[in-house]
Parts: C-alpha cells; sequence; structure tokens
C-alpha cells in the first residue's frame, strides 16, 4: 500500500484498529464499548454486503483531527486481535495499535510496544499468530519481525533485503512462501520523485533473499506505483496508481500472475470502490470473503476504513 504524495508526501502509512471497552461491576461488559463482541470475528460489526460501509466500530477508530489517517485492519489468524496504524497530523508519526480478544471481550485499543520511532506501518500475519511483519523507518532495514515470547513480542528484528545503491524500500507485503513485494524509490537526488517509485519483489532462496527485481512495466509506469495486497500464492496482485484513466487521484487496480511471473494488464477496481478521492489500503480477509480499503467520503472528518462483501468486486472473480 501506498501514501500519497498530494497529501503527506510520504508514501506508506499503516495503521492499526483499536476499540475501547469497559465493565460494569458485575464483570459484564456495557455499551458503547462492548461492540458486540462475543465470539465476533470482527469486532461487532455487521458483515456488510455488495455495496462498501464503514468499518467504524466506535469513534477510537475512526479518524479525527489528532490522527486523520489510518489503515485497513489487520486480524491475527486466528482472530482474536486486530492490528491498525494511526497518522498524527500535527507530528507526521505513524504508530501501529491493536485491540485483543479475551472471552469474547474485546479489549481498550493500545500501541503496540514494538511500534517505536517516528514511522511504523504495515503490520501483517501470515498463517501464524507468533510472528508479525512490519515495515519502519529505522536504520538497520525497512521489513521487521517480532515473535512472541513468554513476556510478549520480541524486539524487532530487521530482516535483510539487499537493495540497489541510492534507493530506499518502501510499503511491503508477503506471500504465503515469504516472497516480498515491496516499494522501491529512487533517492539519488535531495528531493525525493515519487514518480521513480515502482514495485519490485524478493524470493527467499536457502534462508537469504536475493537481489530485488522488477516486477514489470505492465505494472510499474512513470507515475510511482505502490504495494497493496499480495495474494498469498501470488496469483494476483492489488496496488495503487494515480495513473491517467482513473476515477480521480490514486486508485486501486488488480493484475493477476501468468505461469512464466509476469503480470497481465491491470484492471481497474471500478467505481465499487475507487472515487474521485484518494483510494488505498487494501487488504482481502483470510478467510476471502471480505475486502478493506481506506478512502474518504462525503461527511467523513478523514480518511476511514470501508468494508465490502469481495464478491462485489467483479476484477477479482
Amino acid at each position: 500500500m501506498f501514501f500519497q504524495k498530494s497529501i503527506f508526501s510520504i508514501i506508506t502509512i499503516f495503521l492499526i484498529v483499536g476499540i475501547s471497552s469497559c465493565q460494569d461491576k458485575s464483570g459484564t461488559p456495557t455499551e458503547p464499548n462492548d461492540l458486540g463482541g462475543r465470539n465476533n470475528q470482527y469486532l461487532g460489526q455487521t458483515p456488510p454486503g455488495m455495496v462498501p460501509v464503514k468499518f467504524a466500530p466506535n469513534n477510537s477508530y475512526l479518524s479525527t483531527r489528532s490522527w486523520w489517517w489510518q489503515s485497513s485492519p489487520v486480524f491475527s489468524p486466528d482472530s482474536n486481535e486486530m492490528y491498525f496504524v494511526k497518522y498524527f497530523n500535527s507530528s507526521e508519526i505513524h504508530e501501529i495499535w491493536f485491540t485483543k480478544r479475551t472471552n469474547g471481550v474485546w479489549s481498550e485499543v493500545l500501541k503496540a510496544p514494538f511500534s517505536t520511532g517516528s514511522y511504523n506501518g504495515t503490520p501483517m500475519f501470515l498463517e501464524s499468530n507468533d510472528t508479525l511483519y512490519f515495515y519502519s523507518h529505522r536504520p538497520e532495514g525497512f521489513v521487521f519481525r517480532v515473535t512472541r515470547t513468554p513476556s510478549g513480542w520480541s524486539e524487532p528484528a530487521a530482516i535483510n533485503i539487499p537493495l540497489p545503491a541510492n534507493t530506499r524500500g518502501y510499503s511491503f507485503h508477503m506471500t504465503k512462501n515469504k516472497t516480498i513485494y515491496f516499494g522501491l524509490l529512487n533517492t539519488s537526488s535531495s528531493q525525493y520523485d515519487w514518480s521513480t517509485l515502482d514495485i519490485y519483489r524478493t524470493r527467499l532462496v536457502n534462508g537469504q533473499y536475493t537481489q530485488p527485481e522488477n516486477i514489470g512495466t505492465s505494472i510499474n509506469t512513470n507515475v510511482g506505483e505502490g504495494v497493496g495486497y499480495v495474494d498469498p500464492n501470488e496469483r494476483f496482485i492489488i496496488y495503487e496508481s494515480n495513473k491517467t484513466g482513473g476515477y480521480g487521484q490514486h486508485d486501486m487496480y488488480i493484475s493477476y500472475g501468468n505461469p512464466d511471473d509476469t503480470w497481465n494488464a491491470p484492471v481497474n477496481l471500478g467505481a465499487v470502490i475507487n472515487t474521485n478521492s484518494e483510494d488505498s489500503y487494501p487488504s482481502i480477509t483470510a478467510d476471502g470473503k471480505y475486502f478493506f480499503f481506506v478512502t474518504q467520503k462525503s461527511g467523513d472528518a478523514g480518511y476511514a476504513t470501508y468494508w465490502v462483501d469481495v464478491s462485489a468486486i467483479e476484477a477479482i472473480h
């Protein structure tokens, strides 16, 4: 997923979802923070149909004047944790936050302990609850891993990805076999040129990541593209671009992979998803049922998360 230079001059903001909950003296969660959370995978929200609706459990997850943008939610494989990223407008800090479900009740929103420094985002799990990957602006690298220990998450460990000189890695997504797709920006000039941002991938071979390869001109153009979501088996990629022919600013596109590792011509996800505003942070739930994304619609204080039944997106079929 990649962050719009027209708004922040930064490419990747990834936010984690938070919900506050409280209890009365009997230990029973009280409204409005109960969220209907008992045995509910999506924080008490009624799953959407064919029309996108706002994913808004309560005001702790909605954009405000202090934090104006949030990412799509990321659920752990066991559905008992949810992470998202907050962008704080005044300080330009990006933090990962989370909520946890215990005995069917979602906790208050907390900042993730590994989310230190000014820029953290793109939290994601693969098939295990015990390992979380995320993006960060740290000198050791740009993709990091934390693992669970008896006392909580471990210290972040950088994943060694060889990058060409005068480049910088940005937002990423990892597949089931740990291939990493990510944005690569040319930093040879003092003023970053975001039109140079292309999508690359690096494969894990014998425990080491290979030299990154550009995934090709069927997707990458001269306006800059950012990674959004990659199918776990690399069948398709959903990415963001503001190339001509879209609905407004950055739109989301889908491209299907070929057996020879090339990609088909991308297809715009259409007016059900894309608008004349910024549209970003595509995500599909692990069960393949729902599509999350971030946009700003009439009446929204900032950019908000919406979700829709995945069957509403014809291009994904």
